[in-house]
């Protein structure tokens, strides 16, 4: 894996697998890099969370070990936690300073796309769909139980984004539809139809203002976090499947 600076578009750093990556992700604060890697002849399925420092750019450690890791895997808001998906078992969350898993959310289906999952970002609390009945699940981390949840989607819900001032929810599912969720209420505000089967990801501007939407259509959709209306379309790409954040 390559690092980049953006400002002078030069390579600042080779961080070396065993194998192509996956899936990676980076904490808010810019300190940990977490990265899988592709399932290899020598080592199918079970797949190592590697951690790195940003500063040193150096390994720090192996974490945890996923099982037919999925594209998705995110950390907490203030950082201290992990998020990683599996095939099988659903939902870990691995804690950075001890290295533990504090809990696993299960769910699951039988295809190989992700789970929608989010933290919410002022709060320690999280959104997850468990299975294809589609509902969203809101739990809390430090007590790991369902608080309530939000009714619907008629199929698996494949990606989930909150607001970055936490009164929304967007999320999409296999049942086509895109849907907007006051979360103060607990209610649906807003729901877009023939939308394409596969939301492989979903983002909130910093404003909260646009919602970018990336599907299986080739192509980002940014749209109107309030009316949904599109305002435009970056076209180019020719796999999306592993797109994220």
């Amino acid at each position: 894996m390559r690092l980049w600076d953006l400002e002078s578009r030069t390579q600042i750093a080779e961080l070396p697998h065993d194998a192509p990556v996956r899936v990676a992700a980076q904490s808010p604060d810019g300190r940990w890099l977490a990265t899988i890697t592709a399932s290899s002849w020598t080592r199918i399925g079970q797949q190592p969370v590697r951690l790195w420092s940003l500063s040193t750019r150096q390994l720090v450690g192996v974490i945890a070990t996923n099982d037919w890791p999925r594209e998705l895997m995110q950390f907490s808001p203030d950082n201290r936690l992990l998020a990683c998906e599996d095939q099988y078992k659903g939902i870990h969350l691995l804690n950075l300073e001890t290295r533990q898993e504090t809990a696993l959310l299960p769910a699951g289906w039988n295809l190989i796309y992700p789970i929608g999952f989010a933290f919410a970002p002022q709060e320690r609390s999280l959104a997850h769909c468990p299975d294809r009945s589609g509902v969203i699940l809101l739990g809390d981390i430090a007590s790991a139980t369902n608080r309530s949840s939000l009714r619907g989607h008629t199929d698996m819900v494949t990606a989930l984004a909150f607001s970055p001032d936490g009164r929304r929810l967007a999320s999409g599912s296999m049942d086509r539809t895109l849907r907007l969720w006051d979360m103060r209420r607990r209610a649906e505000t807003l729901t877009l139809t023939n939308q394409a089967k596969m939301i492989w990801s979903l983002v909130f501007s910093p404003d909260g203002q646009t919602l970018a939407v990336v599907d299986d259509t080739e192509q980002v959709k940014l749209l109107d976090a309030a009316t949904g209306a599109v305002r435009n379309e970056l076209r180019g790409h020719l796999d999306l499947g592993a797109a994220q954040k």
